[in-house]
């Protein structure tokens, strides 16, 4: 039996909903899939070859993971 292939934005949606949890990856899934998100990720791979990127990709996602969409109420956006 031939095993069928993964497009990269199938791909790309496995990856994603693993590392944020279902319940963000079906609130965000048209912008991750989108043109936009792939040239912000493409921007960030090509940076973390010449730099250090934090926090590190495994964990960019951890506090979608750790807050499902549904127990959240309030999301506070800052930058150092």
């Amino acid at each position: 039996m031939q095993e069928l292939e993964l497009t990269e934005r199938e791909q790309l949606a496995t990856v994603m909903s693993n590392r944020m949890g279902l319940s963000w990856y079906n609130q965000l899934e048209d912008f991750i899939l989108s043109d936009d998100f792939e040239l912000i990720r493409k921007t960030l791979i090509d940076k973390s070859e010449t730099e250090t990127i934090y926090p590190i990709a495994e964990d960019a996602y951890n506090a979608f993971r750790l807050s499902p969409f549904e127990n959240t109420n309030v999301v506070l956006l800052g930058q150092d």
